[in-house]
């Protein structure tokens, strides 16, 4: 897409020559600043910020130690190092902002003070980002490299460079000269001598635009030769043509929705840094029908309040940023995807232990300069049914405010970030979760290593998919969903698959057959299962994910509380079934997060002499 559209000479061509704030005005330009503080719907954001700078005055800076940084190759943790590393770059976003909107001199010096913490880090990958010799615990110096906050380290830095230039060389020449060094030694060079270094310009995720996003941008800062500046953007547009490629004609983000700021988000915020530098010289691409589904994914796979379907390592609770998702919806010209990032703005902009992966400065500035001077909701209606063709998604609504949504999902099991999940099934009632799919928890070294399917939720046992003769669903792109079709009429949304190829030939299927289905007249959920088998004799556990805790109410069925309400799941089943409620308690601080303490398990046990098991499960309003 780019680079078929973009070559070097385009860009030789088209840089502007004073790049010195080219995304967002610098501190200088005072009108721009004194519309951000005169701007009712920002109010509360700017005298956060103001106030939370007024208050680091003097206060030490989050300390990184060796013994943190050691701990992800120790015991497996990576947040304790994370979180104050995270906290440095934010504290500094926030003392930059507060000086542009004061422009008084009082944030200086502890801007510096910020700066100098930085520069002093031995590197500034994260440890599980981190190279390391066998057997060491800290990283090695000999190979530097960029990854994702490397990446937003060098676009913090530049951003504070370009928004307080003057003041900064003012105050220190020799400091701004350090930072102009470290940013060339530590995220230019690395990409321009050692490519190799860096399995993400592949392209196959995230990385690619998360770390092609901000390594153009403190280019953009930091080196003046134009032919210099083209050659690093074209050594990283061929990596970002191939992060497009992986993306079906849906624009669905199988990372998941939790993902979709820091891929397809970052893959925009990538165009609008190139099309500011080349006077709008981008502006036709935006016109493309996969980017403009691309940006309309994270509108169509909201369910409820700030509830998302959660396939892959998403979280079911994020918070897509409005500034980014409205700017997205304006260049591709998305009423869906604005009245949405309008409707879904809080109004409750906030910098308070939002950790943003460290990016808060650049997030926040779009917060400030992106969003329209009125934001309030604009009535945004969802569809009624939605269909993810590539990604084989199903979304559907029961036509009323606060009664059913099922989503549903077939895929594989070796999508990025993936859960062994083909198959799974979520039901929200009236605005809440009843049905989950769980998602992920904290992040520790043994989530993206070898034994990553040894942790439960990640595995099939941890989804709302069936457990069949002992063995769960294999990890792998041949594990998948097959003949997999959707019918949405005025009257009911279905999705039908088969997804017996997810699982080992142990299991001795011939097929496994799901079909989900919303009947709006009926207001009922309807699951239908039937496994046939190649031999005689066979059991399957289908487990179901309650955030309220399931009553059993008779041998086969159940009842379930809903904000006053009551749901009634009924199974139909002709063999020996069997059901048993388990409490699971979290403690892990993110699903904790996310549901609270603890979830419940409905287990249903099937057991047949014969060589096929069919059963329904229905869920309708009691």
């Amino acid at each position: 897409m780019l680079c078929e559209r973009f070559d070097r000479d385009f860009f030789v061509n088209k840089l502007i020559d004073n790049r010195e704030s080219y995304l967002f005005p610098s501190c200088t330009d005072r009108e721009s600043w004194e519309m951000v503080k005169g701007n009712p719907a920002l109010r509360n954001l700017v005298e956060e910020i103001i106030e939370t700078a007024k208050a680091m005055q003097g206060q030490p800076w989050p300390r990184l130690s060796a013994s943190l940084f050691s701990e992800f190759m120790t015991n497996g943790n990576r947040t304790r190092y994370e979180a104050p590393y995270f906290q440095r770059r934010n504290n500094l976003g926030i003392l930059v902002m507060a000086e542009c909107l004061e422009d008084n001199g009082e944030h200086i010096e502890e801007i510096v003070n910020g700066i100098w913490a930085i520069l002093s880090e031995p590197c500034w990958n994260v440890p599980a980002h981190g190279k390391y010799l066998e057997g060491d615990c800290l990283p090695d110096p000999d190979q530097v490299w960029v990854d994702l906050f490397a990446a937003v380290t060098g676009m913090t830095l530049s951003l504070s460079m370009m928004l307080l230039g003057t003041k900064l060389w003012q105050h220190s020449p020799a400091l701004c000269k350090r930072v102009r060094q470290y940013l060339v030694e530590r995220i230019i060079e690395p990409i321009e001598q050692h490519p190799e270094y860096h399995a993400w310009m592949r392209g196959f995720n995230n990385w690619t635009p998360w770390c092609a996003s901000n390594i153009i941008g403190t280019a953009l800062y930091v080196l003046e030769d134009k032919e210099r500046i083209a050659d690093l953007i074209m050594q990283l547009q061929k990596p970002t043509d191939n992060f497009i490629g992986t993306y079906g004609p849906d624009g669905g983000c199988d990372e998941g929705p939790g993902y979709w700021s820091v891929a397809g988000g970052k893959l925009f915020e990538q165009l609008e840094i190139l099309n500011s530098v080349t006077g709008d010289g981008l502006a036709g691409v935006y016109n493309e029908p996969l980017l403009k589904n691309m940006g309309e994914y994270i509108a169509k796979v909201h369910l409820a309040g700030d509830w998302f379907m959660s396939p892959s390592d998403a979280h079911p609770r994020c918070s897509p940023r409005p500034a980014l998702m409205y700017r997205f919806g304006e260049r591709i010209g998305s009423r869906q995807l604005r009245q949405f990032a309008l409707w879904f703005d809080s109004g409750k902009k906030t910098v308070i232990g939002t950790s943003y992966c460290g990016n808060l400065l650049l997030f926040t500035l779009e917060s400030l300069f992106w969003l329209p001077g009125e934001t309030n909701d604009s009535g945004f209606a969802h569809e009624a049914a939605t269909v993810l063709s590539d990604l084989e998604i199903l979304i559907a609504r029961d036509g009323s405010e606060d009664g059913f949504i099922l989503a549903s999902k077939g895929g594989h099991n070796a999508e990025n970030h993936n859960h062994n999940d083909v198959g799974v099934f979520e039901v929200f009632y009236n605005n809440a979760p009843v049905i989950i799919d769980i998602g992920v928890g904290t992040y520790t070294r043994q989530t993206f290593s070898p034994n990553r399917y040894g942790i439960w939720y990640i595995s099939s046992i941890g989804h709302n998919v069936p457990l069949i003769n002992g063995k769960e669903q294999l990890d792998g792109e041949e594990y998948k969903a097959s003949n997999v079709n959707f019918e949405t009429t005025s009257d009911k949304a279905a999705m039908s698959m088969d997804i017996g190829q997810a699982y080992p030939s142990e299991c001795n299927l011939s097929s496994m057959l799901r079909n989900t289905t919303l009947y709006r007249p009926l207001k009922t959920v309807s699951i239908h299962d039937r496994a046939t088998f190649t031999s005689q004799g066979n059991k399957l556990v289908m487990p179901i994910y309650f955030l309220m805790e399931p009553k059993v109410t008779g041998p086969d069925t159940a009842e379930i509380e809903v904000n006053g309400k009551t749901l009634l799941l009924d199974v139909n089943c002709q063999h020996s079934l069997s059901l048993e409620v388990e409490k699971i308690t979290f403690d892990d601080d993110k699903l904790r997060k996310d549901w609270g303490e603890c979830i419940y398990k409905l287990s249903l046990e099937i057991v047949t002499d014969g060589n096929a098991i069919a059963y329904d499960i229905s869920l309708r309003e009691k």
